[in-house]
């Protein structure tokens, strides 16, 4: 597989596909959006090399590789019988702003002086709040 730049705007995302034409078909995977927008998509080139990705196969069933990702799992058995005490889900920095609508964090960035691009979208905003809370820290 390869590596694809999917360029909205300011928001950039890679994905991995075949081929171009393969990609072109993934796109809402990469962001449901990008299914109804024009999306510019090239294959990220380093001149000189080959960019190659391989799918890394989990070999859990897919119900307990869900449960582990979204800590709903009380505890984790490994296949010997030995329990592995249950993880404490750790909040990534600035989880408040995952729930917050583009006007939330436009008010957001404006009440604490964070300096920010209005053609930017929901992740850039996200981004830039997240670093702030990090500089006030």
């Amino acid at each position: 597989m390869k590596l694809f730049k999917y360029t909205c705007g300011f928001d950039e995302r890679y994905g991995a596909a075949e081929d171009a034409q393969d990609a072109y078909e993934r796109r809402a995977e990469i962001d449901p959006t990008y299914d109804f927008v024009a999306v510019k998509i090239a294959e990220v080139e380093v001149p000189g090399y080959e960019i190659t990705l391989t799918p890394v196969v989990d070999e859990r069933p897919l119900e307990e590789a869900v449960e582990e990702q979204t800590g709903q799992n009380e505890e984790l058995v490994q296949q010997e019988g030995d329990t592995v005490p249950p993880q404490e889900p750790q909040e990534p920095a600035g989880d408040q702003f995952e729930a917050m609508e583009r006007t939330e964090l436009v008010e957001w960035l404006k009440a604490n002086e964070v300096q920010y691009v209005p053609q930017w979208g929901d992740t850039k905003l996200r981004e830039a709040a997240r670093a702030a809370v990090k500089e006030m820290e």
